[in-house]
């Protein structure tokens, strides 16, 4: 065997060597920093609760229709807002401060609207199967 095919078997067993090390180090980095609260569904009922009240209760309902209409005209006027800065190319402070303000007026929406949503409505998983 010539120097040449030596030197290419010891690159080649270390550049796989650093390669398998990598991976498996980045594999148990990514699963040791996988930690799961308890409720971690949470979320993904919240926003079947909020499409409930958004799609369902909102059409039939007219009183809660009317509670979210103002929310509502809020949250599109800010977006308005946050819209016209960027066309015009306004200071990126000016974006900044205008788009915190649509995510609170967001948040707030999203949280009456939560509020306004019966606790019974969730995710019927027997229904899908069939």
């Amino acid at each position: 065997m010539g120097f040449t095919q030596q030197l290419q078997r010891v690159l080649y067993k270390s550049i796989t060597h650093r390669v398998h090390v990598s991976r498996s180090l980045h594999t148990n980095h990514c699963l040791n920093h996988v930690k799961r609260s308890i409720d971690w569904a949470k979320n993904k009922s919240q926003k079947y609760r909020i499409l409930y009240v958004r799609k369902v209760m909102a059409q039939t309902d007219a009183e809660v229709a009317a509670i979210l209409e103002p929310l509502r005209i809020s949250v599109k006027q800010q977006g308005d807002i946050v819209r016209s800065l960027k066309e015009t190319a306004a200071p990126d402070v000016d974006i900044k401060k205008a788009v915190n303000e649509l995510k609170a007026r967001k948040k707030v929406l999203e949280d009456k609207e939560l509020s306004l949503a019966p606790k019974d409505v969730g995710f019927d998983r027997a229904v899908l199967e069939e």
